[in-house]
């Protein structure tokens, strides 16, 4: 048998494979007959010239209206409906007989599905390190990560993540990484044909501004800075510990994007904004106002001046009844949904100016900022913007609240 790993790489591989099994078997009279199943799956990982990667990140806050959805020839989700990934989890791995993990399943427990990525490497010695096969998989995850969240209303939770080297090998435990979310009391994710089309496109124009940032191109480099500014104070919104913060990242994001290099704050945000996503004279004027209540929280918070809890819980409940379900104040749940809100905006824009700069090749600091900054901007040059920006309706957005409660 000729190894890639040389004599000593071989021999260390081969006793731990010895070892694993001795460590699973109940009885040792067992050892032949698992010797004789396992010993192809070594000697095929010996000699094979690549090695197979398989990624899992999870999923939770997630609802779907079927179990599988192809993104590419490498990429998958998967719904697991009633069940968890982490009874779901012995389908990804090979797990030896007798072996249990993990052994702390509550970061699995709360995923109701997961992105499952495969794809090969060559099988040389420094991509077998874990170091090297889990910096491909991060750099994987991270554009998948970006791309889920952006496709679409609600919460989504994208972790944890779990390399897995040669998963046809028998192995008998796996690296979780990760922390647990918990539960939220806000929108769940609803995933259909509708949002795997938008997930596959922004997938697309990430990997290209991935790849182009890989080659150094210099061409559009700025704008690329721009955007992954953007997306990174985006994502940085589910980490916040204050509402007030999230509310300023949201106005950055929007402003990074719709009101590059220009001054005058408030009322050219909201008309862009406006203009841009409003898809009809009700969703418009949903922006106009709220932009305008947000901006109002920014500027209080940044200038020393935080809303006190009562301020605070009445302008997300203005905010939040925009919304065409019926919200009651003082209902925790209404200001989760409203900081959601505010997210979308900031999501929709960073998705429009995307498709603009890849479909359209506009980008955030051409001269269509000044076309979205009008009062009165012509109807048929909105239509080409939204159509070329791929926007859609306002209102297709999950609720929180229950049948009695919607509208």
């Amino acid at each position: 048998m000729q190894s890639k790993y040389g004599r000593i790489g071989t021999e260390k591989l081969v006793l731990a494979f010895i070892e694993a099994i001795l460590a699973s078997l109940p009885k040792r009279e067992m050892l032949d007959k698992v010797i004789d199943q396992c010993w192809p799956y070594l000697c095929n990982y010996l000699e094979s010239a690549c090695v197979h990667v398989r990624l899992l990140i999870g999923l939770s806050n997630i609802k779907a209206n079927q179990s599988e959805f192809l993104v590419d020839n490498d990429t998958k989700l998967l719904y697991f409906g009633n069940n968890t990934l982490y009874s779901e989890l012995s389908k990804f791995a090979t797990i030896w007989q007798g072996s249990v993990f993990p052994d702390d399943p509550s970061l699995l427990t709360s995923c109701q599905g997961v992105i499952q990525v495969d794809f090969s490497l060559p099988a040389t010695l420094e991509n077998v390190g874990y170091g090297n096969y889990s910096n491909v998989c991060i750099d994987r995850l991270r554009v998948l990560s970006n791309a889920i969240r952006l496709a679409g209303f609600g919460r989504v939770i994208t972790e944890p993540w779990i390399p897995i080297l040669n998963p046809e090998f028998p192995i008998d435990g796996i690296r979780i990484i990760g922390k647990n979310s918990g539960s939220f009391d806000t929108a769940y994710y609803l995933l259909d044909n509708e949002m795997l089309e938008r997930f596959q496109n922004l997938y697309t124009i990430l990997r290209r501004i991935e790849n182009e940032d890989e080659c150094h191109q210099e061409e559009g480099s700025a704008v690329r800075r721009r955007f992954r500014s953007a997306i990174s104070r985006f994502a940085n919104t589910y980490e916040q510990g204050l509402w007030e913060s999230v509310i300023v990242d949201v106005i950055i994001v929007m402003e990074s994007l719709l009101t590059p290099n220009k001054q005058g704050g408030r009322m050219q945000l909201a008309l862009a904004a406006s203009n841009l996503l409003g898809m009809t004279e009700i969703e418009a004027r949903e922006i106009f106002e709220n932009i305008n209540r947000m901006y109002a929280i920014r500027n209080g918070y940044v200038h020393g001046e935080p809303s006190t809890r009562k301020e605070w819980e009445k302008s997300l409940y203005e905010i939040a009844k925009e919304a065409k379900y019926k919200v009651k104040q003082g209902d925790r749940r209404v200001n989760e949904y409203a900081i959601e809100l505010t997210r979308d905006y900031a999501r929709r824009s960073i998705c429009a100016m995307l498709n603009l700069y890849h479909h359209a090749n506009r980008t955030p600091s051409d001269a269509l900022t000044k076309d979205l900054h009008r009062i009165h901007l012509d109807l048929k040059l909105k239509a080409e913007i939204q159509t070329k920006a791929r926007c859609y309706s306002l209102f297709n957005r999950p609720s929180f609240l229950d049948e009695e409660s919607s509208a």
